[in-house]
């Protein structure tokens, strides 16, 4: 079989949902150093989509050699890097050229990375580039909103006035959405709330016309964890055999609950310097299904299964975050697994952060997530989906209560050297002073979070709902 035709294998062992094959044939193609030109970009994708960072980052080398200076492939292959959790490589890979390029799209990705490991001169100075040379970029905005205070009487605050009537012409939501949101928190900023909530409302519903979400079928799978997954499920499975050393720390939280500040936090600690949102979890057990994790102890090859997501999660681990000995997860999937993480890794340390449910949701109504969250454009959704992970997480309560360490957001914002230590006790480690100075942490943060955790605690984040409690009525 000849590179072009085995490179083609490779997607269809995707398809098949043969990732295994799939990876081997990829790896033989990066030893035999396969001519496949521009093929190696396809297949840089195809790694990555399947969490495999090492032979993805190896393909898109093997992409950008083919035209090391030209800057849409360079800025490609620092996407890549940046996506695959490799931050600083990304910045390295376009830094030669960011000082001369005239490149939009080059400028808005260093706003956003620079910004991304706490450079936000750096990330601020880009983006202004960015939006001088077209102020109607929505993304860009979005970007700049969340690393910068507005007044009234500011430049980037009167030019997203001026471009309103702009912003609600045509049909370009790629831009017209974020833009809505960096507009609705630029009013907050200035704190004229009512018309914040009305841009806020626009971006929503432009959201809720992309994305549907089936509320029914949410509890229902919800539902399904809570009545399978009980003590009797978890004593009648087998107690797999153990091969990581990694010590792993589970942050499980809703959106915009505070777990972003948490792992900042944690993450200053010097003995824990990797972590942050994957889907490397949803990965490791995407090969078996939601209903066979909910009948594990029916199935006959259980063992192997549970076995098999250990070795992949490990796996997958490992090239995203390196060989480090603790490495925290708090992606938004987790309180869905909590059991059989706990199963599988019974030394892993588990911290459930809350929040007033109001703030809360308030937070994630006017975020524009860029994973598109079908929930949270719409406050009946967003009540269905809190119900339903506050009965899951009520479930692993009654479960595994000596497990899980919690903690609440305001507590950990009036008292943090308190709750720090306590999560430090739960962890097996000892308090650092240098915990309280997060904020100078540079380590990579890839949420709506990104600007709020590079300052430092500030209780007002605690009453900033106050107005809109009456308009949610959640509680």
């Amino acid at each position: 079989m000849d590179h072009k035709a085995l490179a083609n294998q490779v997607l269809a062992d995707i398809k098949n949902n043969n990732k295994k094959t799939a990876m081997s044939k990829l790896a033989d193609l990066i030893e035999q150093q396969a001519p496949l030109e521009n093929l190696w970009g396809g297949l840089t994708r195809i790694a990555l989509s399947v969490g495999e960072v090492d032979l993805a980052i190896t393909c898109a080398d093997n992409y950008l050699k083919i035209s090391p200076k030209d800057e849409n492939r360079l800025l490609q292959v620092a996407s890549i890097y940046a996506e695959a959790g490799k931050i600083q490589q990304a910045i390295a890979l376009i830094s030669p050229i960011k000082d001369s390029t005239q490149s939009i799209a080059i400028h808005h990705f260093l706003g956003t990375v620079f910004s991304q490991v706490g450079e936000m001169e750096n990330a601020i100075k880009h983006l202004h580039i960015t939006l001088k040379k077209n102020p109607l970029l929505g993304i860009s905005w979005l970007t700049l909103s969340a690393l910068i205070s507005f007044t009234k009487n500011s430049p980037e605050f009167e030019t997203l006035i001026a471009i309103e009537s702009k912003m609600r012409q045509g049909n370009d939501q790629q831009n017209q959405i974020p833009y809505w949101f960096a507009y609705g928190k630029a009013l907050l900023d200035i704190g004229d709330e009512e018309q914040a909530l009305s841009k806020f409302n626009i971006g929503c519903q432009l959201m809720q016309a992309k994305f549907n979400f089936n509320d029914i079928a949410y509890r229902q799978n919800v539902n399904a964890i809570i009545n399978h997954q009980n003590e009797d499920y978890f004593n009648s499975l087998p107690t797999p055999k153990h091969s990581s050393e990694r010590k792993y720390i589970f942050i499980v939280g809703l959106p915009r609950s505070g777990t972003t500040l948490l792992q900042q936090i944690l993450t200053s600690h010097s003995q824990i310097q990797s972590g942050g949102e994957s889907n490397n979890l949803a990965l490791a057990m995407a090969p078996f299904g939601a209903n066979a994790l909910n009948r594990l102890n029916k199935l006959d090859n259980n063992e192997k299964i549970l076995a098999d997501i250990e070795l992949e999660y490990d796996n997958l681990s490992r090239q995203r975050y390196g060989d480090e000995n603790f490495i925290i997860d708090k992606s938004m999937n987790i309180n869905h697994h909590v059991g059989l993480l706990q199963h599988i890794y019974p030394k892993a340390t588990f911290i459930q952060i809350t929040r007033d449910e109001t703030a809360n949701a308030w937070s994630c109504f006017r975020t524009f997530f860029s994973q598109g969250l079908a929930w949270s454009f719409n406050l009946e959704h967003i009540k269905t989906f809190f119900s339903s992970e506050k009965a899951l997480t009520r479930h692993w309560q009654s479960l595994f209560n000596d497990k899980l360490c919690q903690i609440s957001y305001e507590a950990l914002i009036e008292n943090p050297e308190d709750v720090i230590s306590k999560c430090c006790q739960h962890i097996g480690i000892d308090y650092q002073d240098e915990m309280l100075s997060f904020y100078k942490n540079n380590h990579p943060v890839q949420t709506a979070s990104v600007g709020q955790v590079r300052n430092k605690l500030n209780k007002s984040s605690i009453k900033a709902s106050d107005f809109i409690k009456e308009k949610f009525q959640l509680l």
